[in-house]
């Protein structure tokens, strides 16, 4: 039966309740109070190690090319590791380490052009320590004479025209010219004597001049490969492997250098040596000087005609018809050492 007594007692149980619930929720609310500032710098200190997480494996691969260089460039990467070392010095250009080490081995390579351009994009304008500038006063010592000896060749080469003489012609005037510049002091005398053994006809000579550039600085270009290419046409083949060994110890994947390597084995007798070789030289480099066309006369010469027709057809859709001499060899209108060491 409804009793009003019981209908308050209700109400005021209600509202006992009502205050202990409250109570409960105020107790709910009770906490540490954080300002504002700290949570901000807490939560930008978050992001800061989200992000340096995310960035760490490029960091660290760069960090690895920077410790690795010598080591890589010692096993014969040179190409690469110069190149990997280009890449990281445009992506920190304020890290002096880096820098210097990349001009190092630019300069200690032959990579004279690539050092050039690091030193007047990275260097020019920073402070150096003594050690460090020292060097770097050598180096431009040494890139000075290079681009002089350059202008100076050059010149000669303005002063000439081809157009009314024979190839011949040419080139006897052009190694005279040159000639005249082998007294000069000033100049970087293993570039002239570079230049001089592309002109000479006589391959004896231009082997003596490309034996006197190696002397005289045996990073200059590729004077290894040329000295190889030089001692074969001259007919002696050890010392045509010997400089070609020597130019794939700088740099194990050199096109040339392999390609050089891969006519050596065939002139030997040993075609299926010889193909691997080309086939080396030709995916490291297809687009290096005769590459496509060695990789062809070595399939070919190792009975694989079908592969070597598609490279025939690479090489007349990058490169023309292949030259009549070429055409011959494949044609067993003469040999292989007519083709490499008389022709």
């Amino acid at each position: 039966m409804y009793n009003r007594e019981n209908d308050e007692e209700f109400n005021n149980n209600e509202e006992t309740e009502k205050e202990f619930g409250e109570g409960l929720y105020q107790d709910r609310d009770i906490g540490l109070k954080i300002p504002v500032p700290v949570i901000l710098f807490l939560l930008a200190i978050l992001a800061l190690s989200v992000v340096g997480l995310i960035r760490f494996p490029g960091v660290f691969k760069d960090y690895k090319v920077y410790k690795t260089a010598e080591m890589r460039i010692e096993n014969g990467d040179t190409y690469e590791t110069l190149n990997d070392l280009f890449e990281i010095t445009e992506k920190y250009p304020s890290s002096l380490p880096i820098i210097m080490l990349t001009t190092k081995k630019c300069m200690e390579n032959g990579f004279y052009d690539s050092a050039a351009y690091i030193i007047n994009t990275y260097i020019v304008g920073k402070n150096l320590y003594d050690h460090n500038y020292n060097l770097v006063e050598n180096y431009v010592d040494k890139l000075d004479q290079y681009y002089h000896t350059l202008d100076s060749i050059d010149i000669i080469f303005e002063e000439l025209s081809d157009d009314q003489m024979s190839d011949s012609e040419y080139g006897d005037i052009i190694c005279e010219k040159l000639k005249g510049l082998l007294d000069e002091e000033d100049l970087d005398q293993s570039i002239v004597c570079y230049y001089l053994a592309m002109f000479e006809e006589d391959v004896e000579k231009a082997v003596e001049y490309l034996e006197k550039c190696y002397d005289l600085d045996p990073n200059c270009y590729d004077v290894c490969v040329q000295l190889g290419v030089f001692c074969r046409r001259a007919g002696d083949y050890k010392k045509a492997r010997k400089y070609t060994n020597k130019a794939l110890g700088k740099d194990r994947k050199d096109s040339g250098a392999l390609r050089a390597l891969a006519i050596l084995d065939m002139l030997e007798g040993k075609l299926e040596e010889g193909l691997i070789n080309a086939q080396l030289a030709y995916d490291s480099y297809g687009d290096g000087m005769y590459v496509r066309e060695t990789y062809m006369i070595a399939l070919h010469f190792n009975g694989k005609t079908g592969e070597a027709d598609l490279i025939m057809k690479e090489i007349n859709e990058n490169q023309g018809n292949i030259d009549e001499d070429t055409q011959l060899l494949l044609d067993g209108d003469i040999s292989l050492e007519e083709y490499y060491v008389e022709g």
